[in-house]
């Protein structure tokens, strides 16, 4: 254990220092609540995401083994299985903790072992101690030029009266910055590896088995030990347990890599090929469950669908790392003299960018990129372009020191988008917004509906109630989660004009026992000035009120 220490002490304090950080946001949010509302125990982008994750975790920590999808009123099977939230539910249940609370020893514990994941990686792919927690620290600590976009927008419209007007006209929806020149890099509203360890571990560990299953492939090509092979393929086999998307990807790594070191080797023969089919069939079993799962429409939904992003638009997203690894990609062309390592980081991105491309067809393609964008730019950048910078300095500044303060400027100067990201974690709070907290009159209503409703009852909400439903209640709700929710956008439009419009009885009756509508909850964020009248329907009855709280319960016969 000693030499364990000794040997990772720097990626332990690095992880123990964003766990410590990632903390205060939410001790923030808990400090903040008010008698009047509850703070549900989330911070930052994927709320939503989040009370979803719940949901199956929900299930398991219930004492179920297989899941279902309650984020739909559609009847779905219970078929589900997942290992990452099955574990995450039988941890709550044998420990007592809360599901919140589990959640908070599962972010720490991601960390933890994305830190150490990702510094195996880096020991593989670059030369030196020193050179591999440098690119540790970019990784771990760096976000892009999304700062720069969103200083040039303030100053914009400090001094355009048009740009002030144009971003006064831009709906703001709270989750990403108001921008009038071009689209803001996500790294600015939080999609970056220190914003995603304080508020995304799902991710955080999917990026964790990617950079193990990259690791053992490197070291299968190096050694042509079958027992890489056979270990990047669990690696392999629980990314995809924790994100499927990376499927496809995952199996043309296996395929293209191996096949690209035989022709740079000059050497093609039983053994190219018996490695990587090893690798591939141990994951396969899962591939087929998530093809069947997918067949059969276990969790409803389509999945995201978004425009993808070209090569340039990611220079502001992913920074100076990405940057110089474009610059390193065509010397990969030379791949003869090319190390493996960085052979198959080239591969890596490219083929992520190409997924990318197909989102329009694939819809998981944008989803499955995350994990090959946030490391190969960096180790890229650390074995090409800075290991070539630093080699051609006069040798007086050659020195330690002077690479050592080098090292900490390009971090520091990497840092100020996700401290943009992280106090944007703070500010969001302050004024109580959903989905960050609800009233207690409203948690109280889902408590009553955990206590009276029975499990397959569909609970009619607004939009940002209903993803608490499942989480808190245990049943299913009308809107839920566009990614698992079949015509998610129609059943939005549906709800908002059940309840912005008074009276149109006939088209309310039809739609709860079109979809077995067994709950309406009327609250705050469903009430609209001269719209949706209970006593205008005579088919609702009274179950619950609280304060500015009610449920109403559909009695047609």
């Amino acid at each position: 254990m000693k030499r364990f220490i000794h040997r990772n002490w720097f990626p332990l304090a690095l992880a123990a220092a964003l766990a410590l950080i990632g903390s205060l946001p939410y001790l923030y949010g808990y400090a903040i609540e008010t008698p009047d509302s509850r703070f549900m125990g989330f911070v930052g982008r994927g709320v939503f995401g989040h009370n979803g994750y719940l949901m199956l975790a929900r299930q398991a920590q219930s004492g179920l083994h297989l899941m279902e999808n309650l984020l739909a009123p559609e009847p779905l099977p219970r078929v589900f299985f997942n290992l990452e939230w099955w574990l995450f539910g039988k941890t709550a249940r044998w420990t007592g903790l809360s599901l919140v609370g589990t959640f908070h020893v599962y972010r720490v514990a991601t960390t933890i072992i994305f830190a150490l994941s990702v510094m195996y990686l880096l020991r593989q792919c670059l030369v030196g101690e020193f050179k591999q927690r440098f690119a540790l620290a970019i990784i771990m600590l760096g976000s892009g030029f999304g700062w720069a976009v969103l200083a040039a927008s303030r100053v914009a419209t400090a001094v355009s009266p048009a740009a002030r007007q144009l971003a006064q006209d831009m709906s703001y929806t709270g989750v990403t910055f108001k921008n009038v020149l071009f689209p803001m890099p996500p790294d600015v509203a939080g999609i970056s590896v220190p914003a995603y360890l304080v508020a995304q571990p799902h991710f955080i560990l999917a990026a964790a088995f990617a950079s193990l299953t990259a690791a053992f492939l490197i070291q299968a090509a190096t050694s042509r030990q079958t027992r890489y092979y056979v270990l990047a393929g669990f690696a392999a086999l629980a990314h995809m347990f924790i994100r499927p998307y990376s499927i496809p990807e995952i199996y043309l790594l296996f395929a293209l890599f191996p096949a690209l070191m035989a022709w740079r080797d000059r050497r093609i023969g039983a053994r190219t090929f018996a490695g990587p089919a090893t690798a591939a069939a141990i994951p396969a079993p899962m591939v087929v469950y998530y093809g069947w799962l997918a067949y059969v429409g276990a969790l409803g939904g389509t999945g995201p669908a978004w425009r993808p992003w070209s090569f340039v638009m990611h220079i502001g997203w992913l920074g100076l790392p990405y940057v110089l690894a474009l610059a390193a990609l065509p010397s990969l062309t030379r791949f003869r003299k090319a190390s493996p390592a960085l052979l198959f980081m080239g591969l890596w991105l490219v083929l992520a960018f190409l997924i990318e491309q197909a989102s329009l067809w694939y819809h998981g393609g944008q989803e499955a990129a995350w994990a090959a964008y946030i490391i190969a730019p960096t180790i890229l950048a650390a074995g090409g372009p800075f290991s070539w910078a630093y080699s051609r300095l006069s040798p007086r500044w050659r020195t330690p020191a002077f690479k050592r303060t080098a090292a900490i400027l390009i971090v520091v100067l990497s840092m100020p988008s996700f401290a943009v990201a992280y106090g944007r974690m703070f500010t969001d709070l302050q004024n109580h917004p959903a989905p960050y907290y609800v009233s207690t009159d409203l948690y109280s209503a889902l408590e009553w509906l955990e206590r009276n409703a029975d499990k397959h009852d569909t609970v009619l909400a607004s939009f940002e109630t209903g993803q608490l439903v499942p989480r808190i209640a245990g049943v299913k709700t009308f809107q839920g989660h566009y990614m698992i929710n079949p015509n998610a956008a129609e059943k939005r439009d549906l709800a908002d004009r059940f309840y912005a419009k008074p009276n149109d009885d006939a088209f309310k009756r039809n739609l709860v026992q079109k979809y077995g509508i067994r709950y309406v909850i009327l609250g705050p964020l469903e009430r609209h000035p001269g719209g949706f009248q209970p006593t205008q329907h005579q088919w609702l009855e009274p179950v619950f009120t609280q304060n500015k709280v009610q449920i109403f319960k559909v009695e047609i016969q």
